[in-house]
């Protein structure tokens, strides 16, 4: 993906392949979470789309690594268990929120 389009929204992708590209069939590349937008992309837009390169995507439903992820990371860092549960805790009632509100 050219470097006009990194750090772009998947809408803002979305609008930008048949356009931005001068109406050619592109490849899209995500990396973590680009990892997840870049099919979701190529998908809303089969035509336009030629390829996908998919480098350490997300293997499971986004609310679970953000809140799994975060408790491995504080673990490995010397946090207690009350401060990895209860930071996990709020994540759990923060993520269903996110997830219901439109994009």
């Amino acid at each position: 993906m050219p470097p006009v389009a990194q750090g772009l929204g998947e809408r803002q992708i979305l609008d930008l392949l048949p356009d931005g590209f001068g109406g050619n069939r592109v490849g899209l590349a995500g990396h973590s979470e680009g990892g997840m937008i870049a099919p979701r992309a190529a998908g809303a837009k089969p035509d336009q789309a030629a390829f996908l390169i998919l480098l350490a995507a997300p293997g499971g439903p986004m609310d679970e690594l953000l809140t799994g992820q975060p408790k491995d990371i504080a673990r490995a860092s010397g946090a207690s268990e009350e401060v990895v549960t209860g930071d996990a805790e709020s994540k759990h009632r923060l993520y269903p929120q996110l997830k219901a509100a439109p994009d």
